[in-house]
């Protein structure tokens, strides 16, 4: 058996993971004599291993819930961009600047305006 983890009870009753790795020894006659290897704790790897899973649920979360602000936030972008772009003027000296096709000259598209 190699790699084998499980939990144990100690003597002192805590519990602690161990792995094994342990091979049957055997006669020319392939009769069982015993068994050997080692048990190795390992009970700080899992821990650490269990701290580790529980922070990457932790930033899924935190992950969708910035998603779902973005998702809040994504129709008002275009005005943040366009006072970046012109600086902190007023919405009416910013449309000036504006003249796309299909509109008439001076306005900002409508949909930059929600």
């Amino acid at each position: 058996m190699i790699g084998f983890d499980y939990r144990i009870y100690r003597r002192d009753g805590s519990i602690i993971w161990v792995r094994e790795n342990s091979r049957a020894v055997v006669d020319d006659n392939g009769v069982l004599l015993y068994y050997e290897g080692i048990l190795q704790d390992i009970t700080e790897r899992k821990r650490i291993e269990n701290d580790l899973r529980r922070q990457l649920e932790e930033l899924r979360i935190e992950i969708d819930h910035q998603k779902l602000e973005w998702n809040k936030m994504w129709p008002a972008l275009p005005r943040v961009a366009i006072f970046k772009k012109f600086g902190r003027r007023s919405p009416r000296s910013i449309s000036t600047s504006f003249g796309n096709k299909g509109q008439r000259k001076g306005r900002m598209p409508r949909h930059w305006m929600r």
